[in-house]
């Protein structure tokens, strides 16, 4: 399966983070979705992804304050990479 670029700005509830098990410098985030917006210019493969739960590969650098973060509101840009694996952007910022 050939994914295309895609981005989309998902905000939820940050249910759990962990260091990701084959990753390395990512962190496995799982995300209660609330909210998703496209971002101009790229597909947005994440529509179906409203009040669903998945899980984000979050560089460790974008968000070293996430273990705080558990049980909050953040936002985050993040892009499909396969049919099950999502990356939140390099340069995130949780709010």
């Amino acid at each position: 399966m050939q994914v295309i670029e895609n981005w989309a700005d998902v905000t939820g509830r940050l249910i759990a983070a962990h260091p990701h098990p084959q990753l390395k410098g990512y962190l496995s985030a799982t995300l209660d979705v609330a909210d998703i917006k496209s971002v101009p210019g790229f597909a947005n493969l994440f529509e179906s992804s409203k009040g669903q739960t998945i899980d984000v590969n979050v560089p460790v650098a974008g968000v070293p304050q996430i273990a705080s973060l558990t049980g909050s509101k953040v936002s985050w840009r993040i892009r499909k990479a396969g049919p099950s694996s999502n990356f939140a952007h390099p340069d995130l910022g949780a709010s």
